[in-house]
């Protein structure tokens, strides 16, 4: 509800309800298991026609990975996201650009992606070995 204006002493029941929103969490890792430090990591939603076809894709959100490699993206929406990082190849996408879903509060932990950065990304910018 946008625009409520109300005068003098009248007054108006708005009913609200907070959704609860959700979480996506993981690691980056090097072939030789050591954290990919400060990597960019972005969360792109993904939308679909009625069909189950692509629609479109939006980053949401982005962050750098910490000193142990990890990431977490909090307050997202409901629905379809992939997750990828930046690497001097390209990007890598998460099991190949697999989407995640997920329902309101629900939270995803543990979606790891495995790369050695640059050398063994294809020239489309996908990983040879991406998903843990």
């Amino acid at each position: 509800m946008t625009g409520v204006q109300l005068r003098g002493d009248e007054r108006q029941e708005i009913h609200l309800r907070l959704a609860t929103a959700g979480a996506i969490s993981g690691t980056l890792f090097a072939l030789d298991d050591s954290p990919h430090v400060a990597t960019v990591v972005e969360a792109v939603r993904i939308t679909r026609t009625g069909t189950n076809q692509l629609a479109g894709a939006r980053v949401v959100a982005g962050t750098r990975s910490d000193t142990r490699g990890g990431y977490r993206f909090v307050n997202l929406r409901p629905g379809s996201y992939q997750i990828r990082c930046t690497t001097s190849g390209g990007y890598v996408y998460y099991a190949e650009g697999k989407a995640l879903e997920f329902q309101m509060g629900q939270s995803l932990a543990n979606v790891d992606l495995r790369f050695s950065g640059w050398k063994d990304a294809l020239a489309d910018g996908r990983c040879r070995a991406c998903a843990v």
